[in-house]
């Protein structure tokens, strides 16, 4: 049991310590976007803090779907948001990467974001980077368009 325990210990310092892990950079880039999809809504939506107070009630799915279907949020980023937000619920439930979840990733990411992705280094780990780099632009570029303020842009 000591052995069993001491292992899982180290296996968890090795991943804290990872600082290119892939699951780390997915959970900061979900973060972010989901930062800028709800200062979006708080600035499109009239009764917005019915949503951004229920936080369980309205996940980043639920948000990404209203500002889809408000006509907010384009066919492809919304596509690519929902392949990124399945990625992220993918690694909160598991510790390990397992091959399905790459397989799953790759088999439903949008074409050409994939594509641009494997001139570099086609890996896993630099695709989901460049998807989720890819995702934030376009999300913060659509943001900066319909002139929402985040709280970043006054420091």
């Amino acid at each position: 049991m000591s052995d069993n325990k001491n292992l899982l210990s180290l296996e968890y310092i090795r991943q804290r310590d990872n600082k290119n892990a892939v699951m780390l950079r997915v959970i900061k880039s979900h973060l972010f976007t989901e930062y800028i999809m709800n200062r979006i809504i708080a600035e499109k939506c009239p009764d917005h803090n019915k949503i951004l107070d229920d936080y369980r009630s309205y996940t980043y799915a639920v948000k990404l779907t209203l500002l889809h279907c408000m006509g907010i949020i384009p066919n492809k980023l919304n596509h690519n948001l929902k392949e990124l937000n399945r990625l992220r619920n993918a690694f909160a439930h598991n510790l390990e990467l397992d091959k399905n979840i790459t397989i799953n990733f790759y088999e439903n990411i949008d074409s050409n974001v994939m594509h641009k992705s494997a001139k570099f280094e086609p890996n896993f780990e630099n695709s989901v980077e460049w998807l989720y780099d890819s995702a934030f632009i376009d999300l913060a570029n659509l943001a900066y368009n319909l002139k929402i303020k985040t709280h970043y842009e006054s420091k």
